[in-house]
């Protein structure tokens, strides 16, 4: 059984055309229109990039500030909610900025130990083990 030819599709080189495709359109293509065509590509996702890591980086920064909560809790002997309420009292008594604040926090569960245990040094009286 011989193959059928579609005719019109032999005439223009395949199904959808050799032309405007691969070395045909690159040859037809200007270096400056390629790169506006990559430029209007890339001003497509722009936008979109930017907000994932902007997303990206406000789950680290929860993740890390939930982290150093977690230390120090530990460090200072108190539950999780008690240590947040710990904590924003101790970063007021000791006048941090907010940016020193989340400087802190950003460095994780070790740092957040370290300062739990200076908490407990300078308030031991408020403390109640939770243990």
């Amino acid at each position: 059984m011989e193959k059928k030819k579609n005719k019109h599709a032999v005439a223009m080189g395949r199904l959808g055309g050799k032309a405007g495709r691969g070395p045909a359109k690159a040859r037809k293509v200007t270096s400056e229109q390629a790169r506006k065509a990559v430029q209007a590509r890339w001003e497509k996702w722009r936008p979109i990039l930017a907000q994932r890591r902007a997303e990206e980086a406000r789950r680290w920064q929860a993740s890390q500030r939930d982290h150093f909560l977690f230390g120090f809790a530990k460090g200072a002997g108190l539950d999780r909610i008690k240590a947040d309420e710990a904590w924003a009292t101790y970063s007021q008594h000791q006048q941090l900025s907010d940016q020193e604040r989340v400087r802190i926090e950003d460095k994780g569960i070790d740092s957040g130990f370290k300062m739990g245990r200076d908490y407990r040094r300078q308030f031991p009286d408020a403390l109640r083990p939770t243990f």
